[in-house]
C-alpha cells in the first residue's frame, strides 16, 4: 500500500494542559509505531508529553462475508447492505452518503507505433550480465507508442465548466515495476491547446472543460515492439466533478431503500440516525441509489462516485468509497406519445427523393473538382425549377453564395470577392421574400405561442407551428450573412464610401427586427458572427467604444474558434485605435497560444 494511506506525520506546539486529539486509519493485526520528536521550530524547550492511545474498529462485511470495498450500488438492485459489527468496545455510528463525481471510460481511438529517434537517450545499453555473457551484445533501439483518445464534454447548463481529471489506472502507481519504460499524457482541446500533461505516478489537478471536443494522448515507451502491441486497448478514465453534491438516504430496512423514491403515508419510512452499537453487536445498513435526477450528459457504463460515512464526527477514518452504476435512460412512452407518433405527417416519395437530392447536391460542395461544380450547378437548378419555394433549399443556396473553403467559383476579375459575394447573397435574400413571408411570421410569433398540450391534438397546428419555426430560422440565417458579407465590403472599403456605409446600415437594421442580440439565437457560430456585425456596424459610425464593449460582452460568452474571430476582432479594433501596440502584442501572443499553428505533441 502506499505509505500516505496508512500513515500520518503532523508538526504542533506542545501546550501545557492542552490535549490534542489525531485519528489515523490502521490495519487489523499489524503493529503500529508512533515516534516522537522534539522540533526546534515549535517546541524550543524541553516538553513532557502523554501519549494515550485507544484502538476502535467496525467491521464492515457484505451479504456474501466478503470485503465490501467499495460499497457499490448496482443499477438494477438500486440499494447496497452492509453489515457492521463492533468487536472491540461500544462504538456510536452516524452515517450519511453522497456522490460527488463521476467516473468514465473510454478506450482508445486510434494508435501508432514508430521507431524513437537515433539519439543516444533512445538506446537501452545491455546489463553487465549481457555483456559478461555475450561481450558483443548492442544497445536496444527504443520503440514509442502514441494512442489518442477522443471524448465530448457536454454540460446542462450553457457554458458552464465541468473539472474533469483524466488518468489510467492499469499503469497508475507504478514506477520501478512499471511494464512500460515511460509513460506520459497530455490533454487537448480542438483547437490544438494542450491544457495539462501527467505521468505514471502523481495525480493531475483537476481542469475545467467547457462544452466541445476534447482528445487525449498518450505516449509508451519500450524497447520491444511486441510489448506495446499487446498495450493498445490501454482504457483511459475521465472524473467528472458532479455540479452538485447527490445525496443518498440509508436506511435499517430493506423495504424503505429498495424503493427511496416512494412517499407512502404511516409505512414508518425515515432514514437511520445515530445508533451506539454494544461491543460484539451486529447492525445492517441499506444504502439507496440518490432520488435527484441524473445530469443528462451521463451515460450508460459512467459510475457515480461518492462516500460513504459511517459517523460524520469521525469522517476522516470512517469513510468508505461508495459507487453507484448509472443505470439506462427511460424510453417508456405513455399513450399519448404513440398516439401522436401514429397521427404524425408521413413524408411521401416525392418528398423523400428531393431530400435525397439535396443531401447529395450538398455533399458535392467538399470536392474541389470542375466536374463537381458543373454537377452541383445543374442539379441546384433543377432543384429550383422543382421546388422554388423549399426552405431548405435557401439555405443550401445561401452556403453556396458563401462558399469560400471547399468549391472554387470563379470570380469575375472586374470585380472585388465580397461585393460579388453581396451580390449572390441579395439574390438569395430575394427570392426568400418570395417564399418567406416576414409579415406572416411577424403576426404568427407576435402573439402568443401555442404551448405544447395544444399542439398535441391539433395535427395541422403542430404541422404549422413547425413550418413557421424553420422560416424563422431560415429567415435568420440569410440576414445575418446578407449583413455579415456587407460589414466586410464595409471593412475593406479604402474610400469610405457613403453608398457601401448605408447598405450595411439596411441590412443591420432589417437583421435588427429579428435579431438584436444572442439570446435570439441558438448555434455558437451564428452568435459570433452577430456580434462581429454590430461591432463593425458600430465602427462605420465612428463608435469604437461601443464595438469595443460588444466584442468583450461575446468573449465571456464564446470558446472555441468562435472566440479566436472575436480575438481577431478586438485586434483590429485595437490597431485602429492607435497607441495600443502593447495590447495588439498581448492579444497576438494570446491567440498564438490558444489557437496554436503547429501544435505540441509528446
Amino acid at each position: 500500500m502506499p505509505n500516505s494511506l496508512i500513515q500520518m506525520k503532523k508538526i504542533y506546539q506542545v501546550k501545557e494542559g492542552v490535549e490534542e486529539e489525531f485519528h489515523i486509519c490502521v490495519k487489523g493485526g499489524h503493529t503500529l509505531e508512533l515516534c516522537l520528536q522534539l522540533l526546534w521550530l515549535a517546541n524550543p524547550l524541553p516538553a513532557t508529553v502523554n501519549a494515550l492511545i485507544e484502538f476502535h474498529g467496525l467491521g464492515i462485511r457484505s451479504p456474501t462475508l466478503l470485503s465490501s470495498q467499495p460499497v457499490t450500488i448496482s443499477s438494477a438492485q438500486q440499494f447496497a447492505r452492509l453489515g457492521i459489527n463492533t468487536p472491540l468496545r461500544t462504538e456510536k455510528i452516524n452515517p450519511t452518503g453522497k456522490f460527488t463525481s463521476v467516473r468514465r471510460t473510454i478506450i482508445p481511438h486510434e494508435y501508432d507505433i514508430k521507431v524513437a529517434t537515433n539519439e543516444l537517450l533512445d538506446f537501452v545499453p545491455p546489463s553487465d550480465a549481457e555483456l559478461q555473457a555475450h561481450p558483443d551484445t548492442l544497445y536496444s533501439q527504443m520503440y514509442e507508442m502514441r494512442l489518442t483518445y477522443k471524448f465530448t464534454i457536454k454540460t446542462e447548463k450553457e457554458n458552464k465548466a465541468i473539472p474533469v481529471r483524466p488518468s489510467f489506472p492499469s499503469l497508475f502507481n507504478q514506477l520501478y515495476d512499471s511494464p512500460v519504460d515511460s509513460q506520459l499524457w497530455s490533454l487537448v482541446e480542438s483547437q490544438s491547446q494542450t491544457l495539462t500533461f501527467g505521468g505514471a505516478v502523481h495525480e493531475v489537478q483537476p481542469v475545467s472543460l467547457k462544452k466541445g471536443d476534447y482528445r487525449i494522448c498518450l505516449l509508451l515507451r519500450h524497447s520491444e515492439r511486441s510489448t506495446l502491441e499487446k498495450l493498445t486497448n490501454i482504457p483511459c478514465e475521465l472524473l467528472l466533478t458532479l455540479p452538485d453534491v447527490f445525496p443518498c438516504d440509508i436506511y435499517s430496512e430493506l423495504d424503505k431503500a429498495s424503493t427511496p423514491t416512494l412517499t407512502l403515508k404511516d409505512d414508518g419510512r425515515s432514514t437511520i440516525k445515530a445508533v451506539t452499537l454494544k461491543r460484539g453487536s451486529h447492525k445492517d445498513l441499506y444504502v439507496s441509489r440518490p432520488t435527484k435526477d441524473l445530469p443528462s450528459w451521463t451515460e450508460v457504463g459512467d459510475v457515480l462516485v461518492g462516500s460513504l460515512v459511517l459517523d460524520k464526527d469521525n469522517a476522516a477514518v470512517t469513510t468508505l468509497q461508495l459507487l453507484y452504476n448509472v443505470p439506462p435512460k427511460s424510453s417508456v412512452k405513455d399513450a399519448k406519445e404513440d398516439k401522436a407518433a401514429e397521427k404524425k405527417k408521413k413524408d411521401t416519395l416525392d418528398d423523400v427523393l428531393f431530400k435525397a437530392r439535396l443531401d447529395y447536391t450538398a455533399g458535392l460542395r467538399k470536392n474541389s473538382t470542375k466536374s463537381s461544380l458543373e454537377e452541383y450547378e445543374q442539379n441546384l437548378t433543377a432543384l429550383i425549377e422543382e421546388r422554388p419555394s423549399s426552405v431548405p433549399l435557401l439555405l443550401e443556396r445561401l452556403s453556396f453564395s458563401l462558399e469560400t473553403e471547399t468549391l472554387e467559383r470563379t470570380v469575375p476579375s472586374t470585380e472585388e470577392e465580397d461585393k460579388w459575394r453581396a451580390k449572390e447573397v441579395e439574390l438569395v435574400y430575394n427570392d426568400m421574400l418570395k417564399t418567406i413571408n416576414p409579415s406572416v411570421l411577424a403576426r404568427y410569433f407576435g402573439g402568443v405561442e401555442p404551448s405544447k398540450e395544444d399542439l398535441e391534438d391539433d395535427e395541422e397546428a403542430k404541422e404549422l407551428n413547425k413550418d413557421m419555426k424553420e422560416q424563422r430560422s431560415a429567415l435568420k440565417k440569410i440576414l445575418l450573412s446578407r449583413a455579415l458579407i456587407s460589414s466586410k465590403v464595409v471593412e475593406k472599403d479604402d474610400t469610405s464610401s457613403s453608398a457601401v456605409s448605408d447598405e450595411l446600415d439596411r441590412a443591420v437594421k432589417e437583421m435588427k427586427r429579428w435579431v438584436a442580440k444572442a439570446d435570439h439565437l441558438d448555434d455558437d457560430e451564428d452568435k459570433s458572427q452577430l456580434s462581429i456585425i454590430l461591432a463593425r456596424h458600430a465602427i462605420s459610425q465612428d463608435k469604437k467604444s461601443t464595438a469595443l464593449s460588444i466584442l468583450l460582452k461575446a468573449r465571456k460568452d464564446l470558446d472555441g474558434k468562435e472566440l479566436k474571430q472575436i480575438d481577431e476582432e478586438v485586434v483590429k479594433l485595437y490597431v485602429l485605435f492607435g497607441d495600443m501596440d502593447h495590447l495588439v502584442q498581448n492579444m497576438k501572443e494570446s491567440i498564438e497560444a490558444r489557437y496554436p499553428t503547429k501544435p505540441r505533441k509528446l
